[in-house]
């Protein structure tokens, strides 16, 4: 069944991302997955399943909507995000126009250029979950970050007792693959990953078992390939969570203490200023905690679940921290239990996929519910249950699909770490 078209989503080259369609060269490339096509409303232009379509434009005023149609059986899901990708929205609608391009010299000169930008929708089944390519290094106490479509994996470890690794890998959820990257300067393992622009950033951790945690932060360029040493963490941590809100990193709990596999939590918060290159202190989370996960939904921070200390039960706490006015809140506990899990938002509302419930080393199951909330009704209910259960996982949302990577499935013994990748479609 066809989804109902919301507004149109309208790209004008004057953001970065903007469409392209030129009288000298500069073309659209829409291509098409397995599952539908992509038809102008004008009728004009029509692409098909396994077709990869190129238009050029002479008219610089150019105006077309283009709509992703399912087959029957099948939903769209988003339109994929890629470096010059068009639209990446939930919006099956896709209007691009340059009708006021001729006032404009710098959308001009695009038109002049012989770029080329992508049209690609995803079509797939809400509330279902299918099998990606394996990461090529397995492993756990992990971070993700996300540029331009693309997930970075940084760091982790392969086994417990393992030490800390300095592998990177990036995933391209479009062509399904991945290709290592240059590896960190500083090898190590529960470490936070976030990105802001355009850039990961890799801060503290520690090197394994044992070791101190670390102040270290590094930031990786995608574009180049590079990295660089930045600021200084003020405190040492391991095994905390980070968000980026609006361009800033906010970094809380973790532990400061060096113990197997980790010490008691912290509750501090910091956020970090990427531009400034400079860290300032905020208020100190209600409930100190580290190994929980942590998401953005509009204009709060949501920090769930995780443990108090070494070898202790996971817990339901929610905490939520407004930016805007450096202040935190309890919330309802989530429906279960959750440690060294991962979380995600996608449309506005948070997902809670993996972990653990119970101590390290403790031979029960790990959880397969999935649990979304929506924080404007305040509620949470189940979703397709995760069919590979881990622990020790990372992952986030790219467009409208989340993917769960790596971990482990057993808390016991070494828990070996694994490369398998499960994308969910909310």
């Amino acid at each position: 069944m066809n989804p109902s078209p919301g507004p149109a989503c309208i790209i004008r080259l004057f953001a970065l991302l903007a469409i392209v369609i030129s009288a000298a060269g500069c073309k659209v490339r829409i291509t098409v997955p397995d599952g539908g096509r992509v038809v102008s409303d004008s009728g004009v232009y029509t692409c098909n399943a396994g077709q990869a379509c190129d238009i050029d434009v002479t008219d610089i005023y150019f105006d077309e909507t283009f709509r992703a149609e399912p087959e029957p059986g099948l939903e769209f899901i988003h339109w994929q995000k890629q470096a010059s990708g068009l639209c990446a929205g939930l919006n099956p609608a896709c209007r691009l126009i340059t009708a006021t391009f001729p006032s404009e010299p710098d959308l001009m000169q695009i038109l002049e250029s012989d770029n080329v930008y992508y049209l690609r929708p995803y079509f797939g089944v809400h509330n279902s979950w299918k099998a990606r390519t394996s990461m090529p290094t397995a492993r756990i106490g992990f971070g993700v970050c996300e540029v331009n479509g693309n997930i970075y994996a940084i760091g982790g470890y392969a086994q417990g007792g393992a030490p800390g690794m300095a592998t990177v890998e990036e995933y391209n959820p479009v062509t399904d693959s991945w290709r290592a990257r240059a590896p960190m300067p500083t090898a190590r393992r529960w470490l936070a990953v976030s990105a802001a622009g355009g850039r990961c950033y890799a801060i503290g951790g520690d090197a394994g078992a044992g070791n101190p945690p670390l102040r270290v932060v590094e930031e990786y360029d995608p574009a180049t390939n590079q990295w660089r040493r930045r600021a200084d963490l003020p405190q040492s941590k391991s095994a905390l969570a980070s968000v980026t809100f609006k361009g800033t990193i906010y970094v809380f709990g973790g532990t400061d203490t060096a113990y197997d596999p980790v010490g008691p939590a912290t509750a501090t918060t910091f956020v970090y200023d990427p531009r400034a290159n400079a860290w300032e202190a905020r208020a100190p989370m209600p409930v100190a905690s580290l190994m929980m996960a942590a998401t953005v939904v509009k204009d709060y921070v949501y920090a769930l679940g995780g443990v108090p200390g070494p070898f202790t039960s996971a817990t339901a706490t929610v905490q939520r921290y407004n930016p805007l006015k450096d202040s935190w809140s309890l919330l309802s506990d989530m429906p279960a239990p959750r440690a060294n899990h991962m979380a995600a938002t996608v449309n506005d509302k948070l997902y809670v996929i993996g972990g653990r419930q119970l101590p390290i080393g403790n031979f029960r199951a790990l959880p397969a519910e999935v649990y979304e909330f929506d924080p404007q009704a305040a509620t949470w209910k189940s979703r397709a249950a995760m069919p590979d259960p881990r622990v020790f996982l990372a992952g986030g949302a790219v467009g409208g699909t989340i993917f769960a990577i790596g971990g482990a499935f057993e808390t016991v013994n070494s828990h070996p770490g694994v490369g398998k990748v499960s994308e969910m479609i909310p």
